[in-house]
């Protein structure tokens, strides 16, 4: 693995060594700034932080920014240097990432509303049975943000794989958080429907920031051997595995 991270250091243009760098810092400064949105978007649910809330969703508007000057970096390789074979790979995977890490920041965005709204609605929304099953899908997705940007950072081939297994599991928790969902709503005579809305619509911006970050690895993976992993199914999962166990053998 250190072998193919140095094959991105090894060009006789400092320049180009330089750029794809920065490339590679801005998607890790852009992974930082949601990392810190969601965990900040976290501290507002357990607390019922509305100032919370809003401090979430206001790095909004910083990730964005962020995210556009990805854009630009890698518009600057280029133009400059041509770049060819892995050099591209790693350039076009920093693309997909940097996208991928905006739009997890958009649905953190609707985690904090959830907050506000919930503030607005009264207790009861807090009430809800799925409550602390909806934490795990939580923890779950910034966990495997954690591992996001370690894959990337590191090209990691074990983490990227990682991070597709971990988002089986993030749907088997999903379908878990549903049902009870479902099941709280057909059991109440008197309910809050705007409550559940609101949950409902929560609970499918952090599958859908867990799907996102399925994404990450699978351009992780593209990177490291040029394989195109994008909509892995199952088999395809344990097949990288099995790759992985062969070779360290």
């Amino acid at each position: 693995m250190k072998a193919q991270i140095e094959e991105f250091k090894q060009h006789a243009l400092k320049s180009y060594n330089a750029d794809l760098e920065a490339l590679m810092n801005h998607v890790l400064e852009l992974g930082g700034l949601v990392e810190k949105q969601l965990d900040t978007a976290v501290q507002a649910m357990q607390s019922a932080s509305v100032d919370k809330a809003q401090a979430a969703r206001q790095l909004d508007r910083l990730i964005n920014e962020v995210e556009q000057n990805t854009d630009q970096a890698a518009i600057r390789i280029l133009a400059r240097h041509q770049p060819a074979a892995s050099d591209l790979r790693l350039i076009v995977s920093s693309l997909r990432i940097g996208i991928d890490l905006e739009r997890i920041g958009d649905e953190v965005v609707k985690l904090a509303r959830m907050v506000e709204r919930f503030d607005r609605y009264g207790e009861v929304c807090v009430q809800l049975k799925a409550y602390p099953k909806f934490y795990e899908l939580v923890e779950m997705a910034r966990v495997m943000l954690k591992k996001a940007l370690d894959a990337y950072a590191r090209l990691d081939m074990q983490t990227a794989v990682e991070l597709l297994e971990d988002e089986e599991k993030a749907d088997a928790i999903y379908d878990e958080v549903m049902n009870i969902v479902i099941e709280d709503f057909n059991g109440q005579a008197q309910k809050d429907v705007r409550c559940f809305l609101e949950f409902v619509s929560a609970i499918k911006a952090v599958e859908r920031a867990t799907d996102h970050l399925a994404n990450v690895g699978e351009s992780v993976i593209y990177v490291i051997n040029g394989r195109d992993v994008r909509s892995a199914d199952h088999d395809m999962i344990e097949s990288l595995r099995a790759q992985l166990e062969r070779d360290e053998d």
